[in-house]
């Protein structure tokens, strides 16, 4: 499960990237915007992807041990 968010929170994080890069082009050539090798936050991609695909796993968890906490109360 937890890859499967991983992956659609990918496409979907870089997708909007790209249409924000396209976007704030406001003296492009033909329309044709030119990316440099720099210019993609990759790591910042995939670490808020990482995070976000986390996020479910985690609430389970936490759900889990409290539902132990109170069982043990």
């Amino acid at each position: 499960m937890v890859l499967t968010i991983f992956g659609i929170v990918l496409i979907g994080i870089s997708a909007l990237d790209a249409n924000m890069k396209i976007i704030e082009c406001t003296a492009c050539d033909d329309g044709i915007r030119k990316l440099h090798w720099n210019e993609i936050k990759y790591g910042n991609i995939l670490g808020i992807s990482l995070i976000l695909s986390l996020i479910p796993s985690g609430i389970i968890l936490l759900k889990k041990i409290k539902k132990r906490q109170n069982k043990k109360n």
